[in-house]
């Protein structure tokens, strides 16, 4: 997965243009940095989802012949043909 770079040192310039005192904009960009790095790697590509979304089409086919089956056999059973 592509990283997004975030400048740290443009941020917190433009926060000191815009009035924050340097220690603020200064800490103000790194949290902004940490957090939109934060957790990448649990983030999903349409790949992943791609992939589990067949594997749930796959699990969903298997369930439905099964309850087609157990249908069928309830009704054979309730009229009497098995």
């Amino acid at each position: 997965m592509l990283a997004t770079a975030f400048d740290t040192l443009a941020a917190a310039r433009e926060l000191k243009a815009a009035g924050f005192e340097p220690e603020q904009a200064e800490a103000l960009a790194a949290q902004l940095r940490s957090a939109a790095g934060a957790d990448r790697d649990d983030l999903a590509t349409k790949a992943d989802l791609h992939r589990e979304i067949g594997i749930l089409r796959s699990e969903l086919r298997w369930i439905l012949g099964f309850l087609a089956a157990l249908i069928v056999a309830m009704a054979a059973r309730l009229f009497g043909i098995v």
